[in-house]
C-alpha cells in the first residue's frame, strides 16, 4: 500500500526542517506553518507541497554511499510504496486531501551544497514532486496515497 511515512515542514527558507505528526493542508494556500504557505494567494500555489519517496532516498544513499534521512531533502511528505514520477499530471489523494502533481523536482545546487554530496547525480529524475492542493484537510503519517479516478 502506498502511504505517507513522514511529514516535514520548515517555517522559513533555509530554516531547519522539522518532522511533525500532523499538518493542515489548505487548498490553494499550502501547508500551515511551512515556508511556502501563502495565506491569500492571487492564484493557486503550485509549489504548495512537495513529496519524496523513501525508495529514492535509499537508492541515493546506496549510490552515493551516504546515510541521509528524509528530512535532509527538505520535502514535505516522505512516501513509501509508490513511484512518484508516475503521478505527474495526475490528481491523487493523501487521505482526504486532493493534490495535483504538476512538476517533477530535480536536485538543485542549493541542496547539494547544503548536504555536501553529489545530489545532481544521486537524485536525478528521482527528486520527488511538486503538487498543488485542490482540496484541503489534515495529513498524518500512515495515510494512504490513492490516484483519483480519471
Amino acid at each position: 500500500m502506498a502511504k505517507i511515512i513522514q511529514i516535514h515542514i520548515s517555517d522559513k527558507t533555509g530554516g531547519t526542517t522539522t518532522e511533525t505528526q500532523q499538518v493542515e493542508a489548505q487548498a490553494d494556500c499550502g501547508l500551515v506553518g511551512d515556508r511556502y504557505y501563502l495565506a491569500e494567494p492571487e492564484s493557486p500555489n503550485k509549489g504548495a507541497i512537495t513529496l519524496q519517496s523513501i525508495e529514492a532516498i535509499d537508492a541515493c544513499n546506496k549510490q552515493l554511499k551516504t546515510s541521509f534521512v528524509g528530512a535532509a531533502f527538505r520535502r514535505n511528505l516522505i512516501t513509501q510504496g509508490i513511484e512518484l514520477n508516475s503521478l505527474l499530471g495526475k490528481k491523487f489523494y493523501v487521505g482526504e486531501v486532493l493534490l495535483y502533481a504538476w512538476e517533477l523536482c530535480q536536485p538543485c545546487l542549493y541542496l547539494q551544497k547544503m548536504l555536501q554530496a553529489n545530489l545532481l547525480v544521486g537524485m536525478l529524475d528521482r527528486g520527488g514532486l511538486r503538487a498543488e492542493i485542490l482540496k484541503g484537510g489534515l495529513i498524518r503519517p500512515g495515510m494512504p496515497i490513492v490516484v483519483a479516478d480519471e
